[in-house]
């Protein structure tokens, strides 16, 4: 009988000692949430070959670090253009360059090894607005944090390759009114300065009015936020270079030629 209570002990004590360790583990497995807006870009089949490669890589080098296979794995690309949604599980079915209607490109995995360990990301380009593309990332882990932020670190570098500057005809509503308030004041002081007669005054900030227009109206239509490789994208290079030297040929002779005009003029005016 002795027997038999020493083992029935010697059980419980080994559940209690297990639970409390599971319970321990637990508490060291965090998650962390990161979300961050990708820059202005040129989306190619080189680039999402690139991020495709890091993301099983990295994936990799988990599984091996964890000594475990991956109980859940997905991978899916999805093309969004007018006509429909594509999705695909690889990188190689994709054409060498996109249809031009192509408005998102969408990258998402999925990976499960354990309860404890968890990776979910997704990478968004969109040419509709520049607030929709993004770089999703939620981990669980022990180390949830840095895995977040290195994977983060990692795809960002490897988007930076292909960065524009269409960010430029993109501002915030904040930016806009500080450049507008900031512009207004520096063509008041000009004027202020070198005594423009009111009604040159009133015709430069209406050619202001009209420059700010074009860059706000046309800008973002010419110059979207992502860009996607295709023909159509091709056609709009071409378009936004020549509205480029239309904007600044109409800056120039609005304000710079007239202001330079009016300090060449001034020596020779306070001698008189």
């Amino acid at each position: 009988m002795l027997k038999y209570f020493f083992i029935l002990a010697l059980f419980f004590f080994t559940m209690g000692y297990l639970s409390e360790t599971k319970t321990q583990e637990s508490f060291d497995v965090t998650k962390f949430d990161l979300e961050e807006k990708i820059p202005s870009c040129k989306v190619t089949k080189a680039l999402l070959e690139s991020l495709e490669k890091y993301i099983f890589d990295r994936k990799e080098e988990i599984t091996k670090q964890l000594g475990t296979t991956p109980s859940w794995d997905d991978f899916e690309i999805t093309i969004t253009d007018n006509l429909g949604k594509e999705s695909i599980g690889s990188t190689q079915k994709l054409n060498e360059r996109f249809f031009p209607s192509t408005k998102k490109v969408e990258i998402s995995s999925s990976t499960k090894w354990n309860n404890e360990n968890k990776l979910r990301l997704n990478i968004s380009f969109s040419n509709e607005s520049f607030s929709r593309s993004t770089i999703t990332i939620t981990s669980t882990s022990r180390s949830a944090r840095e895995l977040t932020v290195g994977m983060h670190d990692s795809l960002n570098k490897l988007i930076q390759t292909n960065k524009t500057s269409s960010w430029f005809f993109h501002p915030g509503r904040i930016d806009v009114f500080i450049f507008l308030v900031a512009f207004v004041i520096i063509l008041a002081g000009f004027l202020a300065e070198f005594s423009f007669e009111m009604k040159y005054a009133f015709g430069r900030c209406l050619l202001f009015g009209i420059a700010i227009i074009l860059y706000l109206w046309f800008g973002p239509k010419l110059h979207p936020y992502i860009t996607f490789d295709s023909p159509s994208a091709d056609n709009l290079r071409a378009v936004s270079n020549l509205f480029k030297v239309a904007l600044l040929g109409f800056l120039l002779s609005a304000f710079i030629y007239p202001l330079l005009f009016k300090l060449i003029k001034l020596p020779f005016n306070i001698n008189e």
